[in-house]
């Protein structure tokens, strides 16, 4: 389904194109640029299992580097399936950590989690230069931009606030989390493949996860080593979406498409599956507002860099889940 569903935001991407404009474009690119792209989204692929793999190391789960590129890749897949990115898609990756691994599910959660809490830094550090390179340089910022200047800018201070509040009230955060469980599980134990919840467990891998990411988060080593690497995938992500630009005819500032990438990722926590449509939504009026190329150009370029991505991911993910990864675990 959700496969199905991102396929129709595609077509309804080119739709706005226009088929003969887009197929035109895209078989008139050049071969090397598509060959640079995919092999900056492999590369990308290895950055994210390298991330996997410092933080499942840290508490000591037995997982090799090819196991956690695959472990990476099936993953995303697991959020490109399922609604709001990673508030849908983390326990879902979650759930295939844990069958790939062997170890207990919170354990897989909480190095999860960690990984999506740490990369939130650099589009931080993004956001906040990138706001001070259009204060500081001549470069307009049109009207219709600005509501998203202030959205993201109320997002990531929410974010802040929630994070203060759960830390300063952690236990308190850990009883509402596990009642909250606990009548979830209520409810959905009338299904025959869900068991009745019993408190005391629900409680205890609660506190093993709250624990747990604490002591992830808390390690100056481990945070500055995958804040690099989550830099390094932003960059990475950047150059596949300004060469794809680039590919179409759309000529158009590294330093733009460098703010432009994180401040799209707000768009992630829409309905759809991993936040596709959203995504693209927002990256084509921010490309097109700030540089006045036309819409259906950056389009282009939008959806020959997500397109590539994210059926690539998709594969490799669906590999991983169905064949690679039970392969290794049983190594």
């Amino acid at each position: 389904m959700g496969v199905g569903l991102t396929a129709v935001v595609f077509a309804l991407l080119i739709g706005f194109i226009g088929v003969d404009r887009f197929v035109s474009t895209v078989t008139s690119v050049d071969p090397r640029y598509v060959a640079v792209i995919v092999g900056a989204i492999l590369l990308r692929r290895v950055c994210q299992g390298t991330i996997l793999y410092v933080a499942f190391n840290r508490f000591d789960v037995g997982i090799g580097f090819v196991q956690a590129v695959f472990l990476s890749a099936g993953s995303s897949f697991a959020k490109n399936v399922t609604p709001f990115a990673q508030f849908g898609g983390g326990p879902a990756a979650a759930a295939v950590a844990t069958d790939a691994l062997g170890a207990r599910y919170e354990r897989c959660l909480a190095a999860l989690s960690t990984v999506e809490t740490i990369r939130f830094l650099p589009s931080t550090t993004v956001f906040l230069f990138g706001s001070l390179y259009f204060l500081l340089f001549p470069t307009p910022v049109p009207s219709v931009v600005k509501p998203l200047f202030g959205l993201f800018g109320l997002f990531l201070l929410a974010v802040c606030l929630l994070a203060v509040v759960v830390w300063r009230y952690q236990r308190r955060a850990e009883g509402v989390l596990t009642g909250a469980l606990t009548r979830v599980l209520g409810v959905a134990s009338v299904l025959p493949v869900v068991s009745a919840p019993d408190e005391e467990d629900v409680r205890d891998r609660v506190t093993s996860f709250s624990s747990l990411f604490v002591d992830l988060t808390t390690d100056p080593g481990l945070v500055a080593r995958v804040a690099v690497l989550a830099a390094a995938n932003v960059l990475i992500t950047v150059f596949e979406l300004w060469l794809a630009l680039r590919a179409v005819g759309v000529e158009v500032s590294f330093a733009i498409v460098l703010f432009a990438v994180p401040f799209s990722q707000l768009a992630s926590i829409l309905p759809s599956p991993g936040g596709v449509g959203g995504i693209e939504g927002v990256l084509v009026v921010f490309v097109t507002a700030i540089t006045g190329d036309p819409a259906r150009g950056v389009a282009t370029g939008v959806v020959l860099s997500s397109g590539l991505g994210y059926w690539l991911t998709m594969s490799m993910g669906g590999l991983a889940v169905s064949v690679v990864l039970p392969v290794l675990g049983e190594e």
